[in-house]
């Protein structure tokens, strides 16, 4: 009996044995299962990432950046100063805007305008401000013609002075500027040819007795054979020598007599009344300061 009842224990504790391994076992299985089941789902993530990366670098789905090139506006402070220097010069009525026109003008006309026209007029000088009064009429042509003149050594008229060069009243009124002109007006000259010269024509010329170049009217014409030969043709060359006279004055001065054709500037052909004044008043201005310009 005895035997019986351990046989029956024995047994007992081997099927207890058995469902405890199982339970063990099955235990074990599910945690095998838990913690593969994190790293499956691991890995299909990373094949999904990897996935969308490929699509996204494809070429179709790459954006086209947008390569225009964009203006920058100019900075604002530029513009601020150009306006302050532009409302400086042209709105402001202070002394100083005064002074900086009177130099901008003078560097315009001077540097700009004035090469241009020398340019176009065939002349190193197209514009001179008359400064003397050597070509004023006292009155109409009629009461000129009248007013006194030196001839030779006794007092006469303009008239008895003309008569030796042939120049009539009549002549006179067919010339160019024929009641003269008068200081601070401005006066345009063009390049002249030494043959296209003709009498009652106004010359501006240069002289070894003045700085300033003169302009008088033509009295007298002289056309000497020059020492020279053109060497082209052999022929001799031809130079001309004029004689002028202010209108003003009584009679020719030292400087009128034997002037060469290389020493005239330009023949006269257009008159602005005053307009001269401005660069006599700048010129004498300047002189108060110790400045001298031509």
């Amino acid at each position: 009996m005895a035997k019986t009842s351990r046989g029956v224990k024995k047994g007992k504790l081997k099927d207890s044995n058995k469902v405890k391994t199982k339970i063990i076992n099955h235990k074990a299985t599910n945690k095998k299962k838990e913690i593969s089941q994190p790293i499956i789902t691991t890995q299909i993530q990373k094949n999904i990432a990897k996935t969308t990366l490929q699509k996204t670098q494809s070429p179709e789905n790459i954006p086209i950046k947008n390569t225009e090139t964009k203006i920058q506006p100019p900075n604002k402070p530029i513009w601020q100063t150009l306006k302050k220097i532009w409302w400086f010069i042209w709105e402001d009525n202070s002394i100083w805007s005064w002074i900086v026109n009177i130099i901008l003008a003078f560097v315009i006309i001077k540097f700009l305008v004035y090469p241009g026209l020398g340019l176009a007029f065939g002349t190193n000088y197209p514009i001179v401000a008359v400064v003397s009064g050597s070509m004023e009429h006292d009155g109409n042509l009629e009461e000129w013609w009248t007013s006194p003149a030196a001839c030779d050594k006794y007092i006469c008229a303009q008239e008895q002075w003309y008569e030796p060069y042939n120049i009539k009243q009549t002549d006179f009124e067919d010339f160019i500027f024929k009641n003269g002109f008068n200081k601070g007006d401005i006066i345009f000259l063009r390049g002249v040819k030494s043959e296209d010269v003709k009498v009652g024509d106004v010359l501006v010329f240069m002289t070894p007795y003045k700085k300033e170049p003169i302009i008088h009217r033509v009295v007298k014409i002289t056309k000497e054979e020059s020492t020279k030969i053109s060497g082209s043709t052999g022929a001799n060359i031809y130079e001309y020598i004029y004689q002028t006279k202010g209108d003003h004055n009584i009679d020719s001065g030292k400087y009128d007599y034997d002037i060469s054709e290389t020493n005239v500037i330009g023949r006269a052909w257009v008159r602005v009344p005053y307009l001269g004044w401005i660069k006599i008043g700048f010129v004498e201005l300047l002189g108060l300061f110790g400045i001298k310009i031509s």
